[in-house]
């Protein structure tokens, strides 16, 4: 049952006026419980019904984490496209490393390609004459990286790309073995996979080569000899390793590093001897 403040004043009235007492130096305000609570759940009501302010899009923030994310995915295409169009070359690569710096081993003799077939037939010469019918006149050997490649001589310069496949080119108007000056020798470290020769990779390992490393060339019939004295990555317009030299030299050439054309390794080395 609830009493009503009508009901209190009719019950304390005192000459037809409410009484007021003072309390805490004011009148006693009687509230109606039921207009309290509906003012507290009108309240509740306003407070549940606000919404949080919708925050700001950022748009920048999206973007930048799209394009970070973009590079990251074609960098990932890249490096496994890098590997896969140069695998001859990172294979030679690994082995050199198992043999090499692991099993402190030679590495494996090269498949000869391209020697030429002699037989009884093709030559009117005595058997009995040692090592003439297995010599090879053009050849470039580098034991030590298992380079054993043709050698295409006099090549011009618009057409070095294409001997390429066939062996190492040497560059029409250097010098040749045994007439001094400079003979400059160009091959692949890498090259396209669509592009089919046992020579795309032969110069993947001239890197390793050192000073006193042991070149040979086969030329006209004889040997020449040569010790390495330099080694150099220069840029690919720096042409001055084709120039003529005072010593007899021959200068190795290949793109660096291996799988691109930024730059081009050089090896040089001088002559030590020749012989039949």
């Amino acid at each position: 049952m609830k009493i009503s403040e009508n009901d209190l004043n009719q019950i304390f009235k005192k000459n037809n006026k409410p009484i007021q007492d003072k309390i805490a130096g004011g009148p006693v305000k009687i509230i109606k419980q039921k207009e309290k609570f509906d003012h507290i759940s009108t309240v509740r009501k306003k407070i549940i019904n606000i919404k949080e302010p919708r925050k700001a899009k950022n748009h920048s923030g999206k973007i930048i984490t799209f394009i970070l994310r973009s590079l990251f995915i074609w960098g990932i295409i890249c490096f496994v496209g890098l590997i896969l169009f140069n695998f001859p070359a990172l294979y030679n690569r690994i082995e050199w490393t198992y043999y090499i710096d692991y099993l402190n081993q030679k590495l494996p003799e090269p498949k000869l390609s391209n020697l030429p077939e002699i037989t009884d037939d093709s030559v009117n010469l005595p058997k009995n004459l040692p090592g003439f019918l297995s010599f090879d006149n053009n050849r470039l050997i580098i034991s030590k990286i298992s380079v054993n490649a043709p050698v295409i001589w006099d090549v011009k310069p618009d057409l070095i790309l294409e001997k390429l496949s066939d062996g190492v080119a040497h560059y029409q108007g250097t010098s040749h073995p045994g007439a001094g000056g400079n003979s400059f020798i160009v091959g692949h470290s890498s090259n396209y996979f669509w592009i089919t020769s046992d020579y795309n990779s032969i110069f993947s390992l001239l890197d390793k080569l050192e000073n006193g490393d042991r070149i040979e060339v086969t030329y006209k019939n004889k040997q020449y000899f040569y010790d390495v004295i330099d080694k150099r990555v220069v840029g690919p317009d720096q042409v001055e390793y084709l120039k003529n030299t005072s010593k007899e030299t021959l200068t190795l050439m290949t793109c660096w590093p291996v799988g691109t054309s930024l730059n081009r390794l050089i090896i040089q080395a001088e002559l030590i001897y020749s012989s039949y």
